[in-house]
């Protein structure tokens, strides 16, 4: 199989990162994704929908970009909108990088979601159209991306002791290196999420953080 990595250089206005992908010799000599580390208020403001949705089928279109770019399409079912407009029965979530034939192409630290998980995510209107053919029969459907990428999703996980809007939520940031900027110098946090513990969120405190923010915008 072949097997694709590639190095790319974004800026987004949106998102106010860059992202380079580089390879740093960690510990486990993988692939990461250097990026701004999002804050909370960072991803409210970032994102035209926050959306709870229940994850459907994923698939990367057999036709590719112009410079040779594999994409992924991912059905979104909301279960609920908790900021901004959705407008269709689904959302059709767009993310770079997936499989085609024997070629796979890899963005580290985006967020990887599979059929039947529950996701609070933050995502971007700004694509209105799709980047390659889907090779699958389409609704009307409202095209996303994610905002910040893994940062931008929260899985709700489902223990025995909690139910309902208690569940606990979890970001799965694997893969990403956050940097800080002190004047025209760049400082990399290897890891720095896997040794501070993330913020225990429940989907009514993120939600009850989130409405806090948005009533903060609007004074």
């Amino acid at each position: 199989m072949r097997k694709g990595r590639c190095l790319l250089g974004l800026f987004s206005p949106l998102n106010f990162v860059f992202i380079l992908l580089l390879i740093f010799n960690f510990p486990h000599r993988s692939w990461s994704t250097v990026v701004k580390k999002a804050s909370l208020s960072s991803l409210v403001s970032q994102a035209q929908i926050i959306v709870h949705v229940r994850v459907g089928e994923s698939w990367s279109p057999k036709t590719r970009g112009k410079q040779g770019e594999i994409y992924t399409y991912t059905r979104l079912l909301p279960i609920s909108t908790w900021a901004g407009q959705v407008t269709s029965d689904e959302l059709l979530l767009v993310q770079l990088g997936g499989q085609t034939g024997e070629f796979r192409m890899e963005v580290h630290g985006d967020a990887k979601l599979k059929t039947d998980d529950e996701v609070l995510l933050f995502l971007s209107t700004a694509r209105k159209t799709l980047p390659v053919p889907s090779d699958k029969i389409l609704k009307a459907v409202q095209v996303v991306n994610l905002v910040s990428l893994a940062q931008g999703a929260f899985f709700v996980q489902s223990p025995s002791q909690a139910a309902g809007d208690l569940r606990p939520l979890k970001q799965n940031l694997d893969g990403l290196v956050f940097y800080t900027a002190h004047q025209k110098e760049l400082s990399l946090k290897a890891n720095s999420h896997q040794s501070t513990p993330q913020k225990l969120w429940t989907l009514k405190s993120l939600k009850q953080e989130i409405v806090r923010f948005k009533k903060g915008s609007t004074q």
